[in-house]
């Protein structure tokens, strides 16, 4: 529960940068999964993050490795996992 509200207090802070952003790149370090409190089940990493995006209809890339050329994207959330 602590984890999910500090993902979706980031989203919230983050909000003036990201809803002018005209692309969003989501650096997922790790591939771990997370007990999802509230569906009870185990959801990805980047689940609140993308939820949030949605939401806000905003465009976003997901990957593993990051790009050479990050000019395209206006935010990055750089998701490093549960210990880091």
């Amino acid at each position: 529960m602590l984890r999910l509200v500090l993902i979706l207090l980031t989203c919230l802070l983050t909000a003036p940068a990201v809803c002018c952003a005209q692309s969003v790149f989501i650096w997922k370090m790790e591939t771990e999964s997370i007990v999802d409190p509230d569906g009870g089940g185990s959801v990805q990493q980047d689940y609140a993050v993308k939820r949030a995006l949605d939401e806000l209809e905003l465009v976003y890339e997901v990957g593993r490795d990051l790009p050479e050329d990050l000019s395209p994207y206006r935010v990055i959330f750089v998701l490093m996992g549960w210990w880091c």
